[in-house]
């Protein structure tokens, strides 16, 4: 959760982290991307968009659990994301 740190990081920190959240997020949308061909979830789920709506959320569920000192925001946002992908429409 070095986000929370950005500002104080030296730059060579920057690039870095910022890429493995790219990184992070590349590899989710092509999980994602499995799962569509499979079935598991909606054909028209933008996954890129969906890869990176999780990893903004995840950060904040990470920040509030901290916060609350509990797991239960963690589990909430993890719910909520899978729930939003494989519900019937």
């Amino acid at each position: 959760n070095f986000g929370q740190e950005m500002p104080i990081l030296a730059e060579s920190f920057k690039q870095p982290l910022a890429q493995c959240l790219k990184n992070w997020t590349s590899m989710l949308a092509h999980n994602l991307e499995q799962a569509k061909v499979l079935g598991l979830i909606h054909q028209e789920t933008d996954c890129l968009q969906q890869a990176e709506f999780f990893w903004i959320g995840w950060e904040g569920a990470i920040l509030t659990a901290k916060v609350m000192q509990s797991s239960s925001p963690m589990q909430k946002f993890a719910d909520g994301f899978i729930h939003q992908l494989t519900i019937k429409r």
